[in-house]
Parts: structure tokens; C-alpha cells; sequence
């Protein structure tokens, strides 16, 4: 195949893919320029406009009738007044219905807009300021007005919106590491800001100096990991939005602080201290050895196969909740009963303090001296727990009517099992070749995917009724854009002037060569005359499509390609994806 075969051929799925691009873009902006207004009918300039107290907006028609008489009116003067030129004075906060009577010799026309007249905020407050965020991470600022009767509209900015990109009302998702400031800014001029530092996904701290930076500062997740024999004290505060995992497998620490989460992942086997009240521990560390300091309580769940653990509890344990095969050792100088669920077939427990046992799995139960009030519930004769200690235990199995209570006397031999004397009280579905899904906006103006894009098989558009396919074709060469592969941003920037038909259009794609941003030109057919700007960003793997009206849509994609985000997109646009 020769170079100017190869150039055509690779001038040609460009092309489709602009032709995707673009086609999604005039949906967007407005279902492919359509007009369903008839051009000789005359229309109010704005069906809803806002307007603060004491402030104008000029209404106006469009598509004026000759010799027809105009006569405003407003529904509500409390509200708003209009002048005989339509010009709507706001007089106090809330709505009023606008009406234009257009008279003509034949017909009678009223025509509406809906004003809203908004009280002006004095001040603007960002309520939930932080400075530190994850990646990934979504956060909601809010905000408060004064007064708190204000019904000001706030828009949102951020500085680098690589970096945080806003949804509605001061939601924002982490994208990348960097620093960007979030303006939130009135109707009437007020604003308020705050500047969030993005840190790594993990938000990893190796010392007590970046552990104590990253306390409350808004980062939902932190991690201590290193290597280093050291000890960390977690200084009380109440950290509850946040999770914090531990991975030092030869570090001490101390916690006072309260989280939404810990998770304890290694550990030095000598001592994790818990002095804090509330807290949620999971165990998934091969060895630990924690304590439940007096006056502290926590609840704990292993979660991890093969965990040795050491448990200490001289407070209150909530909860002990053993899911995976493990070996547990429990003592204290605490008398009250730790609650204990045991899911996990093969576990092994040792206790000199009481338990309060349900268990659901078979599994072994020492019992020491000091635990003789130990308790069991098991769900079915066959978990009833293999029991060793000088003990004598009432087991009570089953549920509702099916209750009834067993006698269990401790192994205090071999320790193969204790003895017992009861008496009685009372599919798989096979996978399709491909899936369907239909995919919305998130909150935080990103869209989900169920698996990566590269993955998808087919693409259906959808906004205002209209529907747009992108077939596997288009979207592997756009792959070849948002992968920033050197061969499609090769082709793209060397192209300086095609034209070629497709679905009955015609397109031209001109630029100047070694430019990332080219002009695409319809001709024919529903883009007629429709010219848009398309940039690819060869740094940060994104496409921008700036339409006539000025308005840009930028498209990228998240590291594991599960997430698309594409600026100013509508509500209602949304995706049918096949894969």
C-alpha cells in the first residue's frame, strides 16, 4: 500500500470520528439546529428570567407582528411591575408571571415569561471549607447566605479544572494532584473562596508531621505506610470523615482520635492502643495485637484469613465480628460481655473475659477462667462451636419456633470437643454475549461507567429525543485520542485541508499542519453552514468541541478508564452503551 493510500485511509476515520464528535456536540447545543417556532409567529424574548430587588430586565419580541399592539402586564405587582416598553422592575423576593397581549386585526396572543425576583445576598459563607482532598475524592462545599432569606443564585468556579471540576451547588470531584481555589460567587457580587490542595488517591504519610497535616484537613482517606520502626500518636479530634488505614508493620501506635473508619492492614505485633470511643476497626494484618484502653470502646471486625490476633480489652468492645479463618486470643481486665459473631468456619478463639457468642460457622471456643458466663447462640446444630475449658455452657440454637437449647460441657482432655444433652422447646444463570446499559450524569457532572470505555462495542447518544450511534469503528479511533496515541494525534496534527462525504455531508477539516486545533465545516444536510473548533490536548488526553455560540465541551477520561467527564453537559444528556 503506498503513503498517499495510507494517508487517505487514516484521513478517513478521522474524519468519522470528527463527524461523532461533532454530531454529539450539535445535539447537545441545540438537536441539530432544528427550529420548531414557526418564523412568522411572534414570541416573548425570555419565557423565565431572574431579576434581584430594586434591579430591571428588559423583555422584548421576537418575530414582531406589524401594526399589532403590545400591552405588559404583571400578575403579581407585589412582586414585579413592567412598563409599557417591557421593562420588568424586581420590588421583593419571589415569582410573577409576565404577560405580553399582542392584538392584531384577526387574533389575540398572550404571551408569558416567568420572573423570578431575587433578594440579594450581603454575604456568602462556604460552609464545609477543607484543604486537603484525595483524588477521586467528592466533596461537598455548600454554602450559607445572609441573610438566610436570600434566594441568591451562587455560581461556582474552580481555578484549574483539571485539577477540581464543580458539579451543581459545591459538589466537586478530586481529579488529579495539584492546587486549585473554588470561588463561590452571588448573583449580586458576593463571593467567598477556598483552595484545596489534591493529593495522592491513598493520601500516604510516612510521619507524624504529615499524618498530623492531614488530620481533619478534609482528605476522606489516610494511609500510614512505612517501613521504619517508629511510633505514631493520633492526637484526639473527632476525624469522623475520614478513614485512616495503617500500614507500618513495624510501627506502635496510639489512637485518641475518632474516624468514620480504621483499618489496620500490618502492624508491629507488640501494641496498637485504642483510647478513643467509637471507633470502627478492621483487621487485616497477618498479626496484631491491639488494646482497648479503659474508657475507650470500639467495635472490631477481622476480615482478613490467617489474622493472629491478640485482643486486649480493658474498656468496651461493641462488637467482635470474626469473617475470615483466624486466630483470636482475647483478655483484659474489663468484665463486660463482648458480643462476638462468628461467620467463619475454622476459627479459633481463646477468652479469659465473658462473650455474649452467636455463631453461623463451626468453630473452636476456649474458654479460660474468668470467662464462665461466656454465652452461645448458633444458628443450627452443626455450628455449634467445639468447646475446650472447665465449663459447662446452655447453648441456645435456632430461631422463632424452631428454638430449643443444648447442654455443653467443656473438653478438658485432648481438647477434641465437648459432650452435649439437648431437649427441644418447640443458581447460576449463564452470561449473554453483550450487555446494555443506559448511563446518566453523576451529581458531580461525571459518567460511569459499568467498565472501561475501551471496552464498549457501541455508543447511543441520547438528548431532547434525538439519538446519535457511535459504532465500534468511531469509537477505537477516538481510543486513539483520549490514549494519546502518536500515530491518531500524528494524523490529526498533519492534517491541513480534507474534504470528504459522510452520511450524505459534506466535511472539511482545515488547520494549519503541526496544530492540535483544526476547524471542521458542513456542508449539507442538517449541520449546513456549521462550523466548530476541535482541539485534542495531547497532555492531559482530552478533546474540546467549541461550538458556534462559543460554548466549549471538553471530553477525558479518568486513569482506569471507567469515568468520562465532559464539561457543560446538559442534565438530560445521557448514553446507551454496549459492551
Amino acid at each position: 500500500m503506498t503513503r498517499s493510500k495510507n494517508a487517505d485511509m487514516l484521513k478517513s476515520v478521522l474524519a468519522k470520528l470528527l463527524i461523532a464528535a461533532l454530531l454529539v456536540s450539535s445535539v447537545i447545543t441545540g438537536g441539530f439546529g432544528i427550529s420548531v417556532q414557526a418564523a412568522a409567529q411572534p414570541a416573548i424574548s425570555k419565557t423565565k428570567a431572574s431579576v434581584l430587588v430594586g434591579k430591571k430586565v428588559q423583555l422584548g419580541i421576537k418575530n414582531p407582528i406589524k401594526k399589532a399592539t403590545y400591552k405588559w402586564k404583571s400578575d403579581n405587582k407585589k412582586i414585579a411591575t413592567v412598563n409599557s416598553k417591557g421593562v420588568v422592575t424586581g420590588v421583593k423576593k419571589g415569582s410573577a408571571t409576565i404577560i405580553c397581549t399582542v392584538t392584531t386585526a384577526r387574533v389575540t396572543q398572550y404571551l408569558t415569561s416567568k420572573v423570578t425576583v431575587v433578594e440579594p445576598a450581603e454575604k456568602i459563607v462556604i460552609n464545609n471549607k477543607i484543604i486537603s482532598a484525595n483524588v477521586g475524592q467528592v466533596y461537598d462545599l455548600n454554602r450559607s447566605l445572609t441573610p438566610s432569606s436570600s434566594n441568591d443564585p451562587t455560581t461556582w468556579k474552580s481555578s484549574d479544572p483539571e485539577v477540581i471540576v464543580l458539579g451543581k451547588w459545591g459538589k466537586f470531584t478530586a481529579l488529579k494532584e495539584g492546587t486549585a481555589t473554588i470561588v463561590a460567587t452571588t448573583s449580586s457580587g458576593v463571593s467567598d473562596k477556598v483552595t484545596i490542595k489534591v493529593i495522592d488517591r491513598e493520601g500516604i504519610v510516612t510521619t507524624q508531621k504529615e499524618l498530623e497535616s492531614l488530620l481533619g484537613s478534609g482528605a476522606g482517606l489516610i494511609t500510614l505506610k512505612t517501613e521504619e520502626a517508629v511510633s505514631f500518636t493520633i492526637p484526639e479530634g473527632n476525624y469522623g470523615k475520614q478513614k485512616i488505614v495503617i500500614d507500618a508493620p513495624n510501627a506502635n501506635v496510639t489512637n485518641n482520635g475518632i474516624f468514620k473508619e480504621m483499618e489496620i492492614k500490618a502492624i508491629k505485633a507488640v501494641t496498637c492502643t485504642e483510647k478513643a470511643i467509637g471507633n470502627l476497626i478492621t483487621i487485616l494484618a497477618p498479626t496484631a495485637n491491639i488494646i482497648i484502653d479503659k474508657g475507650a470502646n470500639a467495635s472490631i471486625t477481622v476480615a482478613a484469613a490467617g489474622t493472629v490476633l491478640d485482643l486486649i480489652n480493658n474498656g468496651i468492645i461493641n462488637s467482635l465480628i470474626v469473617n475470615e479463618k483466624s486466630v483470636i486470643s482475647i483478655s483484659g481486665t474489663s468484665l463486660a460481655a463482648i458480643p462476638v459473631t462468628n461467620n467463619a468456619a475454622g476459627a479459633l478463639i481463646s477468652t479469659s473475659i465473658p462473650l455474649a457468642v452467636i455463631s453461623n460457622a463451626k468453630f473452636g471456643l476456649t474458654v479460660l477462667p474468668g470467662a464462665e458466663a461466656t454465652t452461645l447462640k448458633a444458628a443450627s446444630e452443626e455450628v455449634i462451636p467445639t468447646v475446650t475449658g472447665d465449663v459447662t455452657i446452655t447453648v441456645t440454637v435456632g430461631t422463632g419456633e424452631n428454638t430449643f437449647t443444648k447442654i455443653i460441657i467443656g473438653d478438658t482432655g485432648s481438647g477434641s470437643g465437648g459432650s452435649s444433652s439437648g431437649s427441644s422447646s418447640g443458581g447460576g444463570s449463564s452470561g449473554s454475549s453483550s450487555t446494555t446499559k443506559t448511563i446518566t450524569k453523576s451529581a458531580d457532572g461525571s459518567y460511569t461507567l459499568p467498565v472501561a470505555y475501551t471496552k464498549l462495542t457501541k455508543v447511543v447518544v441520547k438528548y431532547s429525543g434525538i439519538s446519535y450511534t457511535v459504532d465500534s469503528t468511531l469509537l477505537s479511533v477516538l481510543r486513539g485520542f483520549l490514549n494519546n496515541e502518536s500515530a491518531a494525534i500524528s494524523t490529526w496534527k498533519n492534517t491541513t485541508d480534507t474534504t470528504m462525504t459522510y452520511s450524505g455531508q459534506k466535511v472539511n477539516v482545515s488547520g494549519t499542519k503541526g496544530s492540535t486545533l483544526k476547524t471542521v465545516t458542513f456542508s449539507g444536510g442538517l449541520l449546513d453552514g456549521k462550523a466548530y473548533q476541535v482541539e485534542v490536548d495531547e497532555t492531559s488526553h482530552a478533546v474540546t468541541v467549541t461550538g458556534g455560540s462559543g460554548t466549549s465541551y471538553r471530553i477525558s477520561k479518568s486513569a482506569d478508564n471507567k469515568t468520562l467527564y465532559i464539561t457543560n453537559a446538559p442534565d438530560s444528556l445521557s448514553f446507551v452503551v454496549t459492551y
